[in-house]
């Protein structure tokens, strides 16, 4: 019996901590939980899991706790029940105990059953397998390879700077602005699109941006994306690396692009560059120089114990990016820095000493934080020699994985969407076609080429298109139901040549940008393209 009482207690426990993982994995999915899955247990990732445990367990224990006492209880009772009924000589209250007492583990096994399939859902696992059941030849008809195009820059190469925003969206504007918010928590960035010397991409006439689209979703996907024009969906059974050690062997960077044009590089992060990959990742497609938290160690920035947050604020990394350019300009050759934010990571973001109390939370506070460090930083750059030569890339990496927070957003408010925030600066390209665009952030890499003035064969690399062309992106295409209706099914070319590197797939594909101009042509005179949307919309009704 205190057997059977104590499996009670631990299946309530165990549904209790399954529910609150759920919880507080709410945003991720199915590909990013894979995806960490597999990588090593160093830096980050245990933080990651630190945090969640940090979460679920106080909770877990005391229902652990709870239901032991609670059977404890109940033996007793037990006991005092049945004697109750000798003496009353009426046995109801002892039958009526036993039903309750015996059906205890038909209950708890219910809810154990019931707290896996809400985590299932949480994190989206039946849309993940029911995608992952169909075959999609999408990468076969409009992939295109950055690695086989011959890349044509200005006679002086322009300089440039990526700034990806830890989960900047446009939702933080005024609603007056096109945002989801009463007050505005982005003045600066927002303002910053609409100055002659930018051009900012939107999906409506106001401020807006790239919608959320499978692959792309979370920070490492989301650099990924932006650089190799490439969704991060990895099969189960693989570590995304390729034979001879590479990671993602088969996508061709941005980095690549101008490691070849003769570019110094760097990536700086406030914290640990190893995590999810992200060191090998700009390691083995570009030859980044990394400066992350143990960098700012080395160099004495900071006391070796130093650690807040995910590594270091937003605020010192700021501060190093300035010394860092400073020192890329000194020398002969063009420069890419590119540099990562994490004070607004969910959840509630870091508050550092620098960021004001201008609104009442403390996540509106933080976000409004990284919203005045953008603007001291270019207010900095613009002082500097080499800023006419320079393009300047601020884009989020993903919307905020806090939903809770707009849960007392208007309806139909809500309703116009959330969407990731970019503006680009220097291009000297026009702004014609940048309302009311469909687009993903993996156009951001052939429009940040653009930008730079680099001209190839065609508009589009990997799945990106360039957004300063007009040409159709892929979300314009099939509509965006219908791009995550090919990005979330297999693909053998994808799994095959860009996470394991096959090279004798490209080849049998022979994928290049006069084929796939001849295929668009092709198919567009056939309607093949609408034939495919009325397919996906019936697969998914």
């Amino acid at each position: 019996m205190i057997f059977k009482m104590f499996i009670v207690s631990l299946l309530f426990t165990v549904a209790a901590a399954i529910t609150l993982a759920g919880i507080f994995l709410e945003g991720n999915t199915v590909d990013n939980l894979l995806y960490y899955a597999r990588v090593p247990l160093v830096d980050g990732s245990s933080q990651a899991i630190t945090n969640c445990v940090r979460f679920c367990l106080p909770v877990a224990l005391s229902v652990f706790i709870a239901t032991n006492v609670l059977s404890i209880i109940i033996i007793f009772a037990r006991n005092g029940i049945r004697y109750l009924s000798r003496k009353l000589k009426k046995d109801y209250l002892s039958i009526a105990f036993k039903a309750i007492y015996d059906k205890a583990f038909l209950i708890s096994a219910i809810m154990l059953l019931c707290s896996v399939f809400v985590f299932l859902t949480q994190i989206d696992a039946f849309t993940y397998l029911k995608g992952k059941a169909r075959k999609t030849k999408v990468y076969e008809e409009y992939y295109v390879s950055p690695a086989q195009q011959e890349f044509v820059f200005p006679e002086k190469k322009k300089n440039l700077i990526y700034i990806f925003l830890e989960s900047m969206e446009t939702s933080y504007a005024s609603v007056a602005e096109g945002g989801m918010m009463e007050d505005n928590y982005i003045p600066y960035l927002t303002e910053l699109t609409k100055d002659k010397n930018s051009v900012s991409f939107s999906d409506t006439e106001v401020l807006g941006g790239a919608y959320p689209i499978t692959g792309t979703t979370w920070t490492a996907a989301a650099m990924i994306s932006q650089t190799s024009g490439i969704p991060l969906t990895m099969p189960v059974t693989s570590s995304g690396f390729g034979p001879n050690g590479e990671f993602l062997p088969g996508a061709y960077s941005i980095g690549q692009v101008l490691e070849k044009a003769g570019y110094n590089q760097m990536l700086m992060v406030g914290s640990k560059a190893s995590f999810a990959k992200r060191k090998d990742y700009f390691e083995q497609h570009g030859n980044y120089e990394i400066f992350d938290y143990y960098t700012a160690i080395e160099e004495g920035k900071i006391p070796e114990d130093y650690y807040v947050w995910w590594g270091y604020e937003d605020f010192r990394l700021f501060e190093y990016a300035k010394e860092n350019i400073r020192e890329l300009a000194e020398k002969d050759a063009p420069f890419n820095f590119t540099m990562l934010t994490v004070d607004t990571h969910f959840s509630n973001g870091y508050r550092c000493e620098h960021c004001q109390r201008n609104f009442n939370t403390k996540y509106a506070n933080v976000i409004n934080c990284s919203d005045n460090q953008v603007h001291n930083f270019l207010e900095w750059l613009k002082q500097e020699p080499y800023y006419e030569d320079t393009v300047v890339v601020i884009c989020g990496d993903h919307l905020t994985m806090q939903h809770a927070y707009f849960d007392s957003v208007p309806e139909d408010v809500f309703e116009r969407g959330r969407r990731v925030y970019n503006c680009i600066i220097n291009s000297g390209l026009s702004a014609e076609h940048s309302k009311n665009r469909m687009f993903t952030t993996m156009d951001m890499y052939p429009t940040t080429l653009a930008a730079l003035g680099v001209k190839w064969g065609s508009n589009t690399l990997g799945l990106g298109v360039n957004l300063f062309s007009g040409e159709k992106t892929m979300c314009e295409r099939f509509g965006v139901d219908g791009f995550i209706y090919h990005l979330a099914s297999s693909s053998d070319f994808y799994d095959d040549f860009l996470i394991e590197g096959n090279t004798s797939i490209e080849d049998e594909v022979g994928i290049d940008a006069d084929r796939r101009m001849s295929n668009h042509i092709d198919r567009m005179n056939s309607g093949a393209d609408d034939e495919m949307q009325d397919v996906e919309s019936s697969a998914q009704n």
